[in-house]
């Protein structure tokens, strides 16, 4: 039986985590998209989105990161650490990308 701290964590990282690959899912959306407008460019605006799941991210990992070490909780943060790499990585590119927009490279 899921104790009740665990159960509590898990809906809340569970809800958090849903939060993430949303941003995340527009942020990529965004970084592939092909527009015609020169005031904002899409890559722009995922280099933000994809902030914004970062930044979830990381107070999800910084809350329970001094919790009591269950196996339960601890097997989940290393989920979102994972995913933690997997939104610089995209972000990197979203820059680069941002970067050959404005021929700064």
């Amino acid at each position: 039986m899921i104790m009740e701290e665990e159960k509590n964590f898990l809906m809340y990282f569970q809800t958090t985590i849903r939060n993430v690959g949303l941003f995340t899912s527009v942020g990529i959306a965004l970084l592939i998209a092909k527009s015609k407008n020169k005031y904002v460019p899409l890559k722009l605006l995922s280099i933000g989105f994809l902030t914004v799941a970062l930044s979830i991210n990381y107070h999800l990992v910084n809350k329970y990161k001094e919790s009591k070490d269950t196996k339960i909780i601890q097997k989940w943060i290393n989920v979102a650490k994972l995913s933690f790499t997997i939104i610089c990585v995209l972000i990197t590119v979203g820059t680069y990308k941002l970067l050959k927009y404005y021929k700064l490279l």
